[in-house]
């Protein structure tokens, strides 16, 4: 090894340890030359460095670490990443003798360094090279495993310490080998779990954690035994008085408990009598350990609840814990909390408030994981006896924290009623966070229980908060604003309107001469009143826009920018509460406030960019295509917001703080130097940029037109966005309204519409290809609906239809095996042998929310595939061929509801856009596979088969008189299908039955209407209005009042009876059917012109007017005279 070029690499190391900028870079310019010329040599000299005596530790360090980032897979040398080709991986770019020398060299220098810093950068090189040898060459570098094994028999704790370290990181690599070694890796954690270091207890400690994180869960078992040894790495920092490694031993056991919880099933109990010691010690400098245990605990619960279900005593003994921490506050209130400085944010929050918040967390999370049936008793109990307690305030503060979090989990309001007067009189306790904890409990529950709670509170609950509103302390005003805000947002219009005037005048105050904290809350508190009251609150609209458009223009300082933003989201939430009338006539005022505040006042980080972007959807919404003129104003920043780039970067360096990243591993940051501040565009405002923009697309329509090509180019770039499957659902379900836009822009242009639409159709299939999320498919798949849709007819040729029909029952078939897994895995765990294996409820939650979103992709799929048959039947030859032949026989031989729900919605769009025509003599059979569900014990099976039926009368036209009587047959079993008890207990399977027979019904009226010269439709009309009304699927509901109104126009005798026997029956139905809910206003019209014949009938009149005022209910009764009295 030549001398002078080691001591130039040496060299190089120093200048790019230099803090002077320009000699930094020449260093980098250097070292990434002879990377690009001499990989070996480059690779070789650094590790030569690492065992020479004229180099210092940060030198060798330095080496370490660019060594191994060039090595690493993962972390590629980004200093370099203009040059792709000399930031390929190192290793693959090194000789075998190279790699030999640089193997040799590594073992060597790591058996002789001393120095504890140099030793762990050297460890996680050796850690890289052998992932990097197994992973590129499957080839294990024994020659390392057994240097570990020497040294964790070493009587060198730095060499025990190394070993651990490097033992840690190859367990991401090497695992699959390692755990043939689980009895040997048991018996090094066993005897380093107890090394007299507790440093290296710790270390052991962390790599037992990686292994169990990493490992399957089959393979964790053997490691039960170490459970006490692991305890005790915490309990001995405890006994130390050591907090760091305390700390971090906690922190190993909450990982492992959120991704190996059943590791810790048999010994929960041990461990939560050894942790609770933890949590009773309170004079740590850091009292938020006392947190770790607890979570820890509730972290384990959540995953298995068995383990206090079955166990009641603990789970009393850690609800207990909680209250304790939530007790074990300051007993002095400080000013700072009391009135808090200008421009503070929640997160500021004292230790105090964290201890209080984090137990409410935990019985919130407690109560969701193991049931009310168990939780709420044991709740009460302790809510009670701290409320009870008037010698500590603490108490009752705990108390009303934890009742604030039960709310969620109570079905019937009445529950809750004997507490309220208890919370309303806390409201005037002399603690301010007494006064505090009531407020809060009251807004979660108002929250919690939305409608319920307020219909039946309102009364003495709105008038308390409101006086509170004056309360000497400003943390108490500002939240009782946010519990106003809370109960308004599930007020109705006929509760709020009541208490406008009292209310109103009083946030407004507060908004003037508040802190900022209770501006916010004020300011927010107003919106909601608005919001609730909808066009009632048009009487105030003038004088509150008017007053905040003030403010818009003021409170200019970085402090106030948060309440700047709120201001900006109550003017515009008002706006589109009163509507357009209102607000025309002050548009132009706000948005020049708006966009004065976004041209000239933010800052790169800035609380009221995300404000403005919403406020300018809701301002679309409201005008529409008379929002227009500003287009040019608003569009230049959105287009802008939404291209933003998150993206790390570091202030005071041109680079993007990978150097830094790598100095800082060198030396880290002393107190007395500049910090470094990292950067990140936030994801979240680039989302809402994107909603906007296809809210503007929406809402603007043609208007928008100037502006598609723009959009377009943005929203394709991300239509693939890694980071966020937000964006990328966002990003699809824009997609159709710019194919809108641009065909209402001008219908006549095809070449730009078909343009569009196959680039974006185009753009689709890719990212469905790629994509892995099933929400965002589902979004994309739709999307793909939506643009054929729209363009319809000549938008795919013969090989797109092809190539879709490959794609989409490739997906189908891929969700399948996605759906089978999670079946395999459910099923495997319900014969387990051993308890760790077995599924507890929380991960069949999972498994049943997964192979739902399944199910829904696959509709969305069966919704595309009736799109293509619809806009290109003629082409879709071979797409029918194989779901005939494949799919159909598939889905319906499988007998579970959601595959023949999926076989159902693709046979339902075949007879209503194929039709006899194109299914030729397979229409017979697809008609008899639809009949034969009209008796399905599930009644969405029913639904589709009845709708099926529906749609073949209207569109089979003389087709329908082979089924004619078949299809009767099915719509009789549809319609008198009896509720069984088990749908009667539950409110959503009432819906979909009563759901399944309004399309039976309607079913029957189709018949009746289209194919009446089959059927005898006199006798079916009499029972068809028999059944009527349908009052659960408005769509069908209107379609058969129409097709009522149109007999009655036409011949009503069909439906009276000829001596108009019916005639009380009819009226009776008219009643509950005029209603704007249930007819379109011309079908509407036309009842109201019936009533009014039948009202002025000298011959009806009179038993019309005794069936009204005799027979029908109130809102009925308003029915029938609001349709006579019409216009």
């Amino acid at each position: 090894m030549n001398q002078q070029e080691l001591d130039y690499i040496g060299q190089t190391l120093l200048e790019i340890l230099n803090n002077d900028n320009n000699i930094r870079k020449q260093g980098e310019a250097k070292l990434l030359a002879i990377k690009s010329s001499e990989p070996e040599k480059y690779a070789c000299y650094l590790v030569a460095i690492l065992g020479h005596q004229s180099y210092g530790i940060e030198v060798k360090s330095l080496a370490a670490v660019i060594l191994r980032r060039n090595i690493s897979q993962t972390a590629a040398d980004s200093q370099d990443i203009g040059n792709q080709e000399n930031n390929a991986n190192l290793w693959s770019r090194i000789t075998p003798d190279g790699k030999n020398f640089i193997r040799g060299e590594l073992l060597k220098v790591i058996s002789q360094t001393q120095d504890k810093h140099v030793v762990s950068k050297i460890c996680n090189l050796l850690v890289e090279v052998g992932g990097s040898i197994y992973e590129q060459e499957q080839f294990v570098w024994q020659d390392l495993l057994n240097l570990l094994f020497q040294f964790v028999n070493s009587e060198e704790d730095l060499k025990v310490d190394a070993a651990l370290q490097i033992f840690n990181g190859l367990f991401s690599y090497l695992m699959d080998y390692l755990v043939q070694f689980k009895s040997d890796l048991v018996g090094i954690f066993k005897k380093t779990l107890n090394h007299k270091s507790l440093d290296i207890n710790l270390s052991a400690l962390q790599a037992v954690s990686n292994f169990l994180q990493i490992a399957e869960g089959k393979d964790a078992r053997e490691f039960t035994s170490l459970l006490g040894d692991m305890a005790q790495v915490a309990l001995k920092a405890l006994a130390a008085d050591d907090e760091t490694v305390l700390e971090d031993a906690l922190v190993e056991f909450n990982e492992m408990a959120e991704i190996e919880p059943k590791f810790f099933r048999k010994n929960f109990k041990d461990l939560f009598i050894a942790f609770s010691a933890i949590v009773a010690k309170d004079d740590y400098t850091n009292p938020l350990i006392r947190h770790q245990p607890v979570e820890f605990f509730v972290t384990v619960v959540e995953r298995v609840p068995t383990v206090v279900k079955k166990d009641q005593d603990t789970l009393k003994a850690l609800l207990d814990l909680v209250f304790k921490l939530m007790i074990d506050i300051d007993a002095d209130i400080d000013e700072s909390w009391m009135r808090p400085k200008e421009g503070f944010k929640a997160d500021e929050e004292e230790e105090d408030e964290d201890s209080v918040h984090f137990g409410k967390t935990c019985v919130d999370r407690l109560v969701s994981s193991i049931g009310e049936e168990i939780m709420l008793p044991l709740l009460s109990t302790l809510v009670q006896a701290t409320l009870s307690n008037n010698e500590d305030w603490r108490y009752k503060n705990a108390g009303l924290m934890a009742l604030s979090q039960v709310g969620e989990y109570l079905d019937d309001i009445s529950k809750i009623s004997p507490m309220i007067p208890t919370v309303i009189t806390h409201l005037q306790h002399p603690v301010a966070k007494i006064r505090y904890a009531a407020l809060h409990c009251i807004g979660q529950m108002a929250d919690d229980m939305t409608e319920d709670f307020q219909e039946a509170f309102h009364e003495s609950i709105l008038p308390a908060v409101t006086h509170m509103l004056a309360d000497p302390v400003p943390r108490v005003q500002a939240h009782a604003c946010a519990a106003l805000t809370n109960f308004f947002e599930g007020t109705s219009e006929e509760i709020v309107v009541n208490y406008i005037e009292a209310i109103m005048p009083k946030l407004c105050e507060l908004i003037q001469v508040g802190i900022s904290i209770i501006k916010e809350n004020a300011v927010t508190a107003l919106a909601s009143l608005a919001e609730a009251a909808k066009e009632k609150f048009s009487a105030y609209y003038d004088q509150c826009i008017a007053f905040l458009i003030q403010f818009m223009g003021a409170f200019n300082e970085p402090v106030y920018k948060q309440f700047k933003g709120q201001v900006i989201e109550a003017a515009t939430i008002m706006s589109a509460s009163v509507g357009l009338d209102k607000f025309r006539p002050h548009a132009a005022t706000v948005i020049s406030a708006m966009l004065e505040i976004q041209n000239k006042q933010l800052d790169n980080k800035d609380a009221q960019r995300t404000y403005l972007l919403s406020a300018w959807q809701r301002i679309a919404i409201i005008m529409g295509q008379e929002f227009g003129p500003y287009l040019p104003s608003v569009i230049p920043s959105l287009f802008q917001m939404a291209t933003l780039n998150p993206a790390m970067s570091v202030q005071g360096s041109e680079h993007t703080g990978d150097i830094i990243d790598v100095l800082s591993e060198i030396k880290p940051v002393e107190d007395d130097k500049k910090n470094l501040n990292v950067n990140t565009d936030e994801i979240e405002e680039k989302d809402v940029a994107i909603q906007m923009l296809a809210v503007f697309i929406d809402e603007l329509g043609p208007v928008f037109a100037p502006y598609a090509e723009h959009a377009s180019k943005i929203l394709l770039h991300m239509i693939d966005y890694e980071a966020n499957d937000s964006i990328r659902n966002s990003v699809a379900s824009s997609l159709p309204g710019l194919i809108k836009c641009i065909k209402n822009a001008d219908p006549t242009n095809q070449a730009i519409i078909l343009h569009y639409s196959r680039l974006f159709l185009e753009n689709l299939v890719k990212a469905i290809n790629t994509e892995t999320e099933t929400d965002t498919l589902i979004s994309q798949v739709q999307a793909a609906k939506d643009i054929i849709d729209e363009v319809g007819e000549g938008i795919l040729e013969q090989g797109t239809v092809e190539a879709l029909t490959q794609l989409l029952l490739s997906q189908y078939s891929k969700s399948d095996d996605r759906i089978k897994e999670n079946n395999e895995l459910a099923k495997g765990a319900d014969g387990a042998e051993d308890e760790d294996d077995v599924v507890d409820q929380d991960e069949m939650e999972v498994i049943k929310e997964e192979n739902n979103n399944e199910y829904d992709l696959q509709l969305s799929i069966a919704e595309i595939i009736g799109i293509l048959f619809k806009t290109h039947g003629p082409l879709c030859g071979g797409l029918i061929t194989r779901l005939f032949n494949e799919t159909l026989p598939h889905a319906f031989g499988l007998n579970e509801k959601q595959k023949t729900k999926f076989g159902l919605f693709i046979l339902d769009d075949m007879v209503e856009f194929l039709g006899p025509n194109l299914l030729g003599a397979q229409y017979f059979q697809v008609a008899q596979q639809i009949i034969k569900h009209c008796n399905s014990t599930v009644a969405a099976v029913r639904q589709a088969a009845s709708y099926g039926i529906g749609i073949m009368a209207e569109k089979s036209g003389a087709a329908f008189q082979t089924i004619a009587n078949d299809a009767l047959m099915g719509l009789k079993l549809a319609i008198e299908f009896q509720m069984p008890a088990s749908v009667q207990e539950k409110k959503t399977k009432v819906k979909q039955f009563n759901h399944a027979r309004d399309n039976a019904v309607s079913a029957l009226g189709k018949i009746i209407k289209f194919q009446s010269g089959f059927v005898d439709a006199p006798a079916l009309i009499v029972n068809w209005v028999g059944l009527l009304p349908i009052k659960n699927d408005v769509d069908e509901a209107k379609v058969q009042n129409e097709f009522l109104a149109q007999i009655l126009t036409e011949n009503p005798t069909l439906v009276l009876g000829e001596q108009y026997q019916r005639f009380e029956q009819i009226v009776l139905l008219l009643s509950e059917i005029t209603n704007e809910k249930y007819v379109t206003q011309e079908t509407g019209q036309k009842l109201a012109t019936i009533l009014k014949g039948i009202a002025g009938n000298a011959t009806f009149s009179e038993q019309f007017w005794a069936i009204v005022n005799n027979k029908l209910v109130e809102k009925s009764k308003n029915n029938i005279m609001n349709a006579i009295n019409s216009q």
